[in-house]
C-alpha cells in the first residue's frame, strides 16, 4: 500500500532523524494495510492513557509500517499557521497556489 502523509508546512518535523507528520491531510489508497495503520494508531491512542495524543500515535504506528509514504510537497499543502500567519519569502519564483489549507493553528 501506499500512504502520503501530511506536508512540512502542515506539520512535518524533521527533528533527531524522525520525520513527524500531521495527520489533519492524509491522502491514502483505500487499502487493508491502511485502514490497519489507523486501527493501530486509535488501539494504541486508546491504550496509552492519555500520555500521546493521536497524532503522535499515527506517527508512530506509521513509522513502524512497511507503507511506503512520503510527506506532501508543504507549498501545495500549508497548515493554517503557514498559509495564514507566516508571509511567504520573497523569490524571483512566484510561490504556487495551495491545492488544500489545513486550517489548523488558527485562534
Amino acid at each position: 500500500g501506499w500512504a502520503t502523509g501530511a506536508s512540512a508546512g502542515a506539520g512535518v518535523d524533521v527533528s533527531n532523524g524522525v520525520i513527524y507528520v500531521n495527520g489533519g491531510v492524509f491522502f491514502a489508497r483505500g487499502t487493508a494495510a491502511v485502514a490497519r495503520l489507523f486501527e493501530d494508531a486509535w488501539t494504541l491512542a486508546g491504550q496509552d492513557m492519555g500520555l500521546r495524543n493521536e497524532q503522535d500515535c499515527l506517527n508512530r504506528m506509521l513509522t513502524l509500517s512497511s507503507l511506503r509514504w512520503a510527506p506532501l510537497p508543504p507549498p501545495l499543502f500549508p497548515n493554517g499557521f503557514v498559509f495564514f500567519r507566516r508571509p511567504p519569502l520573497p523569490s524571483a519564483t512566484p510561490a504556487p497556489q495551495p491545492a488544500l489549507i489545513h486550517r489548523n493553528w488558527i485562534g
